[in-house]
């Protein structure tokens, strides 16, 4: 992470380090243990998903997690995005008393959970559908809950600015980018939307579980990785007011809720795509820039978590079909990548 000059580690049951990148000094330190901020001692009663530090950390203390508290599909929070303090000193440290929730959505095996702050400084936050392996509902078509999207805040509250409509997951402490795509939309997907209860958060939806997402140093263009669910593991770049299709559709195939009167011109289809043959669990996901090695520069890179392949797909130049996905090497459970 700039500004600290350290890798930022999520484990998956809620602890989060920071490791230098020095590696004659690659000692991990604590940055928070969100056990604490919930005051468990059982390290495997909740999970953390995501971390980002503020755009102007060391000037603005302040880090971003996402925490899971539950798997439970029918209660409507679970999945939380809260900010934290860093104490002063070094090596830095949140401090766990200092929570403030900003937003909450349903969880149920499928948490999303990515933290992004973009070139524009808003944070972007990826969330899944909520609905487990069942796929049971359409919340990544639907404009009233928070599920199934990749959601954009303003957390520096800048003058201009919505405040966000009242909802059972809001607890404040950001705003709505006034430029969002669905501020103020009226229909969606040929049909009315429900002013009142519309969330005007969304900056793209209709994925099942967009697990890891990244931008591209190089333009700030948006990728992400959705899994799916039996048939297609799909490579998006991510557009203001795209919509993915899932679960109408899944990657270009037909969804588990195929709709024989959707219009393919209501949705946005995959950069690439692969089959089972491949693996069925899109997970680690990068754009990278550099030069080791140089024959990357410029390609998303992805792992698939149960598949075990490592893939890599060149987004340099435009191009008018799906890209090939350019196969690396094997290893498998591998659920995140970084730099």
């Amino acid at each position: 992470s700039a500004g600290i000059n350290r890798l930022l580690v999520v484990e998956r049951y809620g602890r989060i380090f920071s490791v230098p990148l020095d590696r004659k000094t690659a000692k991990p330190a604590l940055l928070l243990d969100t056990n604490e901020v919930l005051g468990r001692s059982k390290p495997k009663t909740l999970s953390a998903y995501g971390i980002a530090l503020h755009p102007k950390y060391p000037k603005v203390r302040y880090a971003y997690a996402t925490i899971v508290t539950t798997n439970t599909e029918e209660i409507p929070k679970g999945s939380r995005v809260s900010r934290f303090r860093v104490l002063p000193g070094e090596p830095p440290r949140c401090d766990p008393k200092s929570e403030q929730i900003l937003l909450e959505w349903p969880s149920g095996g499928h948490n999303g959970g990515c933290l992004q702050f973009g070139p524009d400084g808003y944070l972007y936050i990826a969330t899944g559908d909520s609905s487990g392996i069942a796929d049971l509902y359409l919340t990544g078509q639907d404009l009233t809950n928070l599920s199934g999207a990749i959601l954009r805040i303003d957390v520096d509250q800048r003058s201009g600015n919505l405040k966000p409509a009242p909802h059972v997951g809001l607890h404040g402490n950001y705003l709505v980018p006034i430029d969002n795509p669905f501020v103020g939309a009226k229909i969606f997907a040929g049909k009315p939307v429900d002013a009142a209860k519309l969330r005007s958060e969304f900056w793209a939806v209709g994925l099942r579980n967009p697990w890891r997402m990244a931008f591209d140093p190089g333009t700030g263009n948006l990728y992400t990785g959705d899994t799916g669910d039996h048939v297609r593991e799909e490579i998006n770049r991510v557009t203001r007011g795209g919509n993915y299709g899932y679960p109408v559709f899944e990657g270009t195939p037909e969804g588990p809720k195929f709709d024989p009167s959707a219009s393919r011109g209501d949705y946005v289809f995959p950069e690439a795509e692969y089959g089972r043959s491949s693996g069925n669990d899109i997970a680690g996901f990068l754009f990278y820039r550099g030069n080791r090695p140089a024959g990357l520069d410029g390609y998303v890179v992805f792992s698939d978590f149960w598949g075990g392949w490592i893939g890599a797909v060149d987004f340099r130049g435009d191009a008018d079909a799906q890209r090939p996905i350019r196969w690396l090497f094997w290893d498998d459970h591998i659920s995140t990548l970084g730099t």
